[in-house]
Order: structure tokens, then C-alpha cells, then sequence
């Protein structure tokens, strides 16, 4: 229990008796002057010093009951403090240093307190940029705080081959700079975005899941930055989303290596009084038939193509991504088999067909209506890797396709980074979110899945996942935990140089 760290809120309710000794730190959030007031100052420093000053904290408490601005409080709470014998430099670092990493489970309330952090921020007149590693997942961040998000790359302006907007001369210009889905950022993209940060105007909020898969790229940064225990860190633990028993409670399972479906009984089960999670038990010679049928019969219901996801773990293969797009793309597009189409290597589209950016394109050329007139310097528009669209017309030479309402013109040459986006690999998927998912794990895949990768699949879903696999498979698979070890040095560099740091104090 002695490593067992502890954040007491509101001083433990003043029971900081029982917490002496302990490996327990105290926010000072609403209750300081309340305990000046009861006890006086000189009673509450000593309470304090005995506490140790390095395990008091300070945060807002946003929104206070009381409805006192959060700078009024930091005032406050800086006055009260000067009182005391505490040093200016002890001070400030209780009130000053906050959150750098803040980590948590799909359902914990990580995009509820990024949205707190934000209005904490305008209430304060305070300025933030809100950043995330892919153009989905910047989507996702936009959806849920209402403000504009974008792609790292598109928040530091650049634009190939090698020109960065913000860069070590010319810096962002924000208090605050948020970045979701860290876990998918790389090393060499992150040193861009350092590049860029004035810390002496800056701070640095950095939002992800370490139970998620690390970048593609060289690093591992959000697991190493955790492990170091050197950058502070908040962990949200309680699930709030979703109904009890449901999908939540499943990702959860997977989460910490739990199998769960060992008293499956029949070949369809729900899961959770919402019944927002079914796990259908199919043969890997079925599945994908399955998997058809339930498409066709999801749209049937009402569902766009936009709405519905799969996902599986392979690219090529019978139960790979190339495979099953093929398979969805005869149900889905009622476009299918026209005779206005564009072939590229073995792929066919068609208008209402759903793809895939598969790279990085930086210079999509705009697709600019007979009646509409665009400047000549936002001719051209970034579009992610990752990135989904539908496309809205087949011309001879070229395609339209909508990307969330930024209709861009693609040639054939341009088609070669492409892909029908009915079905992705659960890499690809990371940072998303739609509809209704569904999730293909077959007997197999046994070798690629772990649990970090299904807990990835599972919980891109808003409304429902439908799961087809092998029961005896997936619940192996929820055993084994994906290898995150890659040999960065980072976390002994974090280490070696807070140490430097310290001694030169």
C-alpha cells in the first residue's frame, strides 16, 4: 500500500490526521481559507509545512460553488500563503504548476474536463489551440468542445517539403496548447511541436490513453513520459459512459487483460441494459458473409455508409481491409457495376463510394463550383492520412470527393494514396469515432490481436458495436498485452536531465 499514490481533495475534508505518513498529495481547492478562518494562520502553516510542501497542490475547483473566478482564487490563495513562511518560490509552485499529461479510459471524463480546462480558459480570457495527430481524431476533438481543432501539422502550418509556419523564430502565439490522442503522436513530429512552444508563454496539455496503440512512427511519448514519473500526470479511473455491463464495462475487461466471454452461451449475446455491445460467435470461414449481412441490414434500418465501420486487424488476406471493402462496396453503393466509373489498379469507384486517405496529402487541389469563385492562395487544402470522404462525382480524368464538406479534386495519378474507407485496419481507426462499429476478430487473426488492439476496436463506437469472432480466441487474445517497449532512450534522457536540473538549483 506504501506505493499506492493518493490526491486527497479539499485537504481530505480537513481529516489530515489520518493522512500523515502517507503517499498522498492534497489539493488546497476551496478549503484553505476556511481553514485559516478556523484555525488561523499560524495553526494552518504548521499543518501545512507538516503535510510537506511538495505534496500540496493547487487546482481551480471549476466551477466553484461560490462562482469565484479561478484567478481570483490563485490570488487568494498566493496572499494567504505569503502570511506563512512559506519562500515566493514554494508559493509558486503550489498555485502555478498544473496538469502536463492528463490519461484515462474511453468513459473516464477525459473530454468532459478538456472542455472544463477550455472554459476555465475563456473565462479568463486566456487564448488555446487545440491540436490532434490525425484529421478523424481532430474531428472528434472539434465535436466535443465545440471550438475548432486541427491536425499538429495543419496547427504549425506546414507545407512540403520541409516548411514549417511556427517554428523556433516564429512561435504560436496561445496560453494554452491542447493535444488529443497523444499516444499516436511521434517522436519527430512532437519535436516540431516543441520547436514552436515559448514555455514562458505556453503551457502544454497533453490528453491521451496509454492503453492505446503507440504512433506508427519512431517513439512511444505519451508511455515514456508516463513511466518516467518525471512530467506530472492525472489518471481518470471511474467510467461513467454507457450503460452498466455494456460495452464500457467490456472495454474496461480488455483494458486490464480480463476475458470476458467465458460463459457465452449462444451464438449472439448483448451486453448491458442498453444493449449497446453484441458479440456474435462466427466461424472464420462465415465471417465475413456475417458481417455483409449485418451491413446490408444496418442500412436497411436507416444507417448511412458514413455511420457504419469495420474494422479488422490485416490489410490483405481473405478477412483483410482490400477483401472486405470489395465484399461491402456490392451492398452498400447503389452505384455499383455503372458504367461511370474510374478503375485504379484493382480498385473500381463509384459515385457514393466511401474512401480512405491512405498518406499524408498536403496539396489537394480544392474542387471549386462553375458558379463559385475561390482566391488563388487557398487553392489547395491538407488532407490527413485517415482522412474518410464520400465521393460525389465520377468524371472522366478525374473524381470529387467530399471530405466532411471540403470537396477536393482528385486525378487518377492523386487516386494512388487512396482507398474504399468501408472497412479499415483498427490502427487506422484509432482516434475515431462513429455510429455503429463493427469488429472482426476471427480464429484467424489469433497471431496480430492483443488486448490493446481490441480494446482499440471497441471503443470507436457512439451507439453500438456489433463483435464477430471466436470466443476462445478473443478471450487469449484479452490475455496478451501488446509489446509497447521500443528502445527511445527517452525515458532515461527525462530522467538524466531533470537530474542536471536539479543540481544546478
Amino acid at each position: 500500500m506504501e506505493n499506492i499514490q493518493t490526491l486527497d481533495c479539499h485537504l481530505g475534508g480537513f481529516q489530515y490526521e489520518e493522512l500523515y505518513g502517507l503517499n498522498a498529495y492534497f489539493n488546497l481547492s476551496a478549503v484553505l481559507p476556511d481553514l485559516v478562518d478556523r484555525m488561523g494562520i499560524e495553526n494552518t502553516n504548521i499543518v501545512l509545512r507538516s503535510l510537506g510542501v511538495e505534496k500540496l497542490v493547487f487546482a481551480t475547483d471549476y466551477p466553484d460553488s461560490r462562482s469565484i473566478r479561478a484567478i481570483e482564487i490563485y490570488d487568494t490563495y498566493c496572499d494567504i500563503l505569503g502570511q506563512m513562511d512559506f519562500t515566493q518560490e514554494e508559493a509558486e509552485n503550489i498555485c502555478k504548476y498544473n496538469v502536463c499529461i492528463l490519461n484515462g479510459a474511453g468513459g473516464t471524463g477525459k473530454s468532459f474536463c478538456t472542455q472544463a480546462v477550455i472554459n476555465m480558459l475563456k473565462d479568463n480570457d486566456k487564448t488555446f489551440e487545440l491540436f490532434s495527430p490525425t484529421g478523424k481524431a481532430a474531428k472528434v476533438l472539434s465535436d466535443y468542445t465545440g471550438e475548432t481543432a486541427t491536425t499538429i501539422h495543419r496547427g504549425l502550418g506546414y507545407m512540403p517539403p520541409n516548411d514549417w509556419g511556427f517554428n523556433e523564430e516564429n512561435k504560436l502565439r496561445c496560453d494554452v496548447l491542447v493535444i488529443d490522442e497523444f499516444s499516436m503522436t511521434d517522436i519527430f513530429l512532437f519535436k516540431r511541436v516543441l520547436e514552436a512552444i515559448d514555455f514562458n508563454k505556453t503551457k502544454l496539455l497533453l490528453i491521451g490513453d496509454n492503453a492505446q496503440l503507440p504512433s506508427v512512427a519512431c517513439g512511444n511519448l505519451l508511455h515514456d513520459f508516463m513511466e518516467s514519473n518525471i512530467i506530472p500526470t492525472v489518471t481518470l479511473t471511474k467510467v461513467f459512459r454507457y450503460g452498466e455491463g455494456g460495452l464500457m464495462k467490456v472495454a474496461t475487461d480488455v483494458r486490464f487483460c480480463k476475458p470476458y466471454l467465458n460463459d457465452i452461451k449462444s451464438q449472439f449475446t448483448w451486453f448491458g441494459a442498453n444493449k449497446d455491445y453484441a458479440f456474435i460467435h462466427s466461424s472464420t470461414e462465415n465471417i465475413v458473409k456475417s458481417a455483409v449481412a449485418l451491413y446490408e441490414k444496418l442500412l436497411d434500418q436507416g444507417y448511412k455508409t458514413e455511420d457504419i465501420q469495420l474494422l479488422t486487424a490485416y490489410k490483405k488476406g481473405d478477412i483483410g481491409s482490400i477483401a472486405i471493402n470489395n465484399a461491402i462496396q456490392k451492398v452498400a453503393n447503389k452505384n455499383y457495376g455503372s458504367s461511370k466509373y474510374m478503375k485504379v489498379g484493382d480498385v473500381v469507384y463509384y459515385e457514393g463510394d466511401m474512401v480512405i486517405q491512405n498518406v499524408n496529402n498536403y496539396k489537394a487541389q480544392l474542387y471549386i463550383d462553375e458558379d463559385f469563385v475561390l482566391d488563388y492562395d487557398i487553392s489547395e487544402t491538407f488532407i490527413a492520412n485517415g482522412e474518410t470522404g464520400l465521393v460525389k462525382k465520377v468524371e472522366r480524368d478525374y473524381l470529387v470527393i467530399d471530405f466532411d464538406g471540403t470537396k477536393v479534386k482528385y486525378f487518377r495519378n492523386d487516386m494512388q494514396s487512396m482507398g474504399l474507407g468501408y472497412c479499415i485496419t483498427i490502427h487506422k481507426s484509432q482516434g475515431s469515432s462513429i455510429k455503429v462499429v463493427i469488429l472482426l476478430t476471427p480464429k484467424s487473426h489469433t497471431f496480430m490481436l492483443n488486448s490493446n488492439l481490441i480494446y482499440v476496436g471497441l471503443t470507436r463506437m457512439k451507439e453500438k458495436c456489433f463483435h464477430f469472432g471466436d470466443s476462445g480466441t478473443v478471450n487469449m487474445a484479452v490475455k496478451k498485452k501488446a509489446n509497447f517497449t521500443r528502445h527511445t532512450f527517452m525515458q532515461s534522457m527525462l530522467k538524466e536531465n531533470c537530474k542536471k536540473l536539479t543540481e544546478n538549483k
